[in-house]
């Protein structure tokens, strides 16, 4: 028998939590059926005030008509699934159940923070493109030092940041929304440091102790830049931007 591995709508179909036409039409019962742990845990997260839902989703699991397939970096043990089969109220099994919502909501932050510094960094190529590099080379590997320093320097920060906004969005049922909005955020925050980078290298300031000459030279040089309304093409659609430079180089 060939295997067919699930995702939570087929789920949620077979077990009657909603009605899916596709899935009653489909030949399902020829397959030997399998769902990952990631999926599980998307539907604890969804239904993590009813627990009779829960029961419904893990049962097949329990008296596995459906596999359950391990993933490393979304465990699910044999344990925690019988806690939840044998519990009589969602509050015995609070502790777990905000456990896996913490799991699911740190696997979310940490996806989004590899897809925003995939973004930034074809971004920062095709902003040095567009005037923001220098033909200089101890100048251009002084910028791209800065640049890795930037990332990296704040990889903890941006992955915290992920976790605080997207838990917000998960509480106030607009997770979706959230992320985008930490994603614009962080993006907005690191584009604007590589635009001050560029002019700290430029006016010579990066190692700067308190001279009034050299910072009104870095003031200077920020304000009669124009990255204001360069900003703001970056900003349409900095995916596809990135995407471009990615793929010519």
């Amino acid at each position: 028998m060939s295997r067919m591995i699930i995702d939570t709508n087929i789920l949620y179909s077979l077990v009657g939590l909603s009605t899916n036409q596709k899935v009653i039409d489909s030949p399902i019962d020829q397959f030997k059926l399998s769902i990952t742990t990631p999926s599980l845990i998307e539907v604890i997260s969804k239904y993590h005030n009813d627990l009779g839902s829960i029961k419904k989703c893990i049962n097949p699991i329990i008296n596995e008509n459906i596999e359950l397939i391990s993933i490393g970096h979304a465990p699910i043990s044999n344990g925690f699934l019988y806690r939840l089969h044998f519990a009589n109220k969602i509050d015995e099994v609070k502790d777990i159940i905000d456990n896996v919502r913490a799991l699911k909501i740190s696997r979310e932050a940490e996806f989004y923070r590899f897809i925003l510094i995939l973004v930034v960094s074809g971004l920062f190529e095709v902003i040095r493109e567009d005037g923001y590099k220098f033909d200089n080379d101890v100048q251009n590997q002084s910028q791209l030092s800065l640049v890795q320093t930037l990332l990296e320097s704040n990889m903890g920060l941006i992955l915290d940041f992920f976790k605080v906004e997207m838990q917000n969005g998960y509480i106030n049922g607009n997770e979706q929304q959230a992320a985008l909005n930490a994603f614009e955020t962080i993006l907005i925050g690191l584009l604007h440091a590589f635009h001050v980078n560029y002019h700290m290298i430029k006016t010579d300031t990066v190692n700067i102790s308190g001279s009034q000459d050299r910072l009104k030279n870095l003031h200077d040089s920020l304000g009669n830049d124009n990255f204001d309304k360069k900003f703001k093409k970056y900003m349409e659609n900095p995916i596809s931007l990135a995407s471009k430079k990615n793929t010519n180089q």
